[in-house]
Parts: C-alpha cells; structure tokens; sequence
C-alpha cells in the first residue's frame, strides 16, 4: 500500500492508481479516495490542486496549431506580465521588470511543456522471473503478467491500447463512447489482438505468438500480412510460429494455458525441449541437456511452480536419467 500520507502534489499527479481515478473513476475508486481525504483533512487542498492539474492535462489536444501557440502565448503575456504591454509614450520601464516578466512567462511556458510531455509519456510494467503481478488499467480492466514479461501504454490512455513482451492474462472490459464500443488492442511483435470485452491469454516469446480466448471474441491481425485476420470464439487459440507467416487456428482447453495463474503448468504430450523452454522464460530456470535426443521425448502431466525440484526428480525415474542441481538451473544426462 503507497504512503499517500506523505505524498506532494508531484507524487500524486505521477501516481497511476491516482489519475486512473480522475480520469476514469469507479465506484470502488470514488470510495477509497472519499475515505482517504477524510482520514487525511490535511491532504484535501493538495489533493484539489492534483485533481486539477491532472484534469487540465487530460483535456491537452495532441497537436498545437502554430495559431493556437501565439495566441496562448499572448494571453500568458498579458495575464502574467502585464508590463510588457505597450505604455504611453515617455514612461521608461525598468530594464528588470522587463527581465522578471519574461522570466515569469518562460516559467510558465516550461512547466505546461513539461507536463503536457510527461503525460504522453508510456506506463511501464515488468515482472522478474516468477513473478506474477496484477495490473488496473485506467479503464478498470485487469491484466496479470506471467514471469519475465513487459507491458506498457501511453499515460492519456486516449486509445485503450498496450504493447505485451512475455505472457499476460486479460481481463478487458467493455465500454461505450456515444453509444458504440470502444475496441480494446493488445500489440505483440507481429500481431494485433483487438477486443470490446472479452478474457483471453497473450503468450509472445522465442518468436512464437498463442491467443487463447475463454470468453468473448477476438479479432486478430498480422501486421506484415494485411490478409491474414482471424476471429476466436471461446475454446479456440491462435498460433503464430517464427518459422513460418501462417497464422492458425485450433480448439484447446483454455484451462491448460491459464493454469500458471494458479502456480501449475499443465503439459499435454509436448517435448521436453518446449517444457524445458517454459520453465527458463518464465522462471529462469536453465536446463542443459548432454543428449540432444532427449529433448525429442514427449511429456504429459503437471508441474507446480513451487516444486519445480520435484519435476526434475521425477525426470529421473520416468527416463532414466540423472538431474544435478546448477547455478544456472538443471543439468539432465
């Protein structure tokens, strides 16, 4: 829980938690924020002047015309320095005050340059190896990150849009501009997974790309291939491979693919290359293999995340083979 107690205005206005309220607030927001200013008086007019500040930001169009630069430029001279107006002729105004008015709208200027840059600014999230952490986006959507995963966004938020490295679980939910659904899109290196509602998995490693839809619909486009769009209904995954451009479609358990969210990975007749491949992207975990046929043997069945040694115990006895614990991980011959 973050120490607001001791948060300036800065903090707040850089806090996500904080502009996902302003910006976007919920009834579960709305009710921790009116709690928290009331046990905290002594924060409200820091809390005020954030809100505004984070308001004025939000509202900023992206682009400036070069008509709208000098006029808000001239209103800024003429509400914060009002003596570089022209004067009757005769008076002589103080080469310092001329110095302190420019001064004063340089400020200015500088302060809105700076805030308007650090709020189009992207949000970054990461996760260490084993680690799993749960994200709210500012449109109250949930996304868990496996291990060893990267996910980022613009601050503004203006297009409900985030870019994936590694493996995430969506949670989207739908929401409406003028009565019609806003499109949710999840960018990988070579897709873009787009949704209104809908929960799904992302995992994007080793040049590999899985979809899996549990619920809702998906729609999904391979960036260097206009033609290749696919739709998922619940039940089906999507497959993008390195080595090829295809991208495919099948039925599979959503079950099999979400079960890292409760500390297990679920195999189901795949390679020990892939499962040794599973276990060091997302925990870190190196196997090195002396026999290279090895690999090739297939396995079934399920290993926790907190007693990965005991896989590789079980190794032993079902190929007969000899696991050493390394620095790195495991050592199989």
């Amino acid at each position: 829980m973050r120490s607001y107690e001791l948060f300036s205005i800065q903090d707040f206005i850089a806090d996500d938690a904080f502009i996902a309220w302003v910006t976007y607030p919920t009834q579960t927001s709305n009710s921790f924020w009116l709690e928290w200013v009331q046990k905290h008086p002594y924060k409200r007019a820091e809390v005020e002047e954030a809100i505004k500040i984070v308001r004025q930001l939000s509202s900023q169009p992206d682009v400036f015309s070069e008509e709208e630069v000098q006029q808000s430029w001239k209103s800024i001279q003429q509400q914060i320095a009002p003596d570089l107006r022209e004067e009757p002729a005769g008076i002589v105004i103080p080469l310092w005050r001329r110095w302190y008015a420019v001064a004063a709208t340089v400020t200015v200027l500088l302060l809105v340059g700076v805030g308007f840059w650090w709020y189009q600014q992207p949000v970054y999230y990461t996760t260490a190896f084993g680690e799993m952490r749960t994200v709210v986006l500012p449109d109250s959507s949930l996304v868990t990150l496996n291990g060893n995963s990267k996910m980022e966004y613009q601050r503004s938020w203006s297009n409900r849009e985030v870019t994936l490295t590694g493996e995430a679980y969506f949670q989207v939910r739908k929401k409406r501009q003028r009565n019609e659904l806003v499109k949710f899109t999840v960018k990988t290196a070579r897709l873009d997974i787009n949704v209104v509602g809908t929960v799904f998995n992302v995992n994007d490693r080793r040049g590999k790309t899985e979809v899996m839809l549990a619920e809702g619909i998906v729609h999904i486009n391979e960036r260097s291939h206009a033609s290749q769009n696919m739709v998922l209904v619940p039940g089906d995954k999507a497959t993008l491979l390195p080595a090829t451009n295809a991208l495919t479609k099948e039925k599979a358990d959503p079950h099999i693919y979400t079960a890292w969210l409760h500390n297990t990975l679920i195999f189901n007749g795949e390679t020990l290359n892939n499962v040794f491949q599973k276990l060091e992207d997302s925990y870190g975990i190196r196997t090195t293999v002396s026999r290279p046929e090895l690999l090739r043997k297939r396995f079934t069945g399920s290993v926790g995340t907190d007693s990965i040694p005991t896989f590789y115990n079980q190794l032993q006895t079902i190929y007969n083979v000899r696991a050493k614990a390394t620095k790195e991980g495991y050592l199989i011959d």
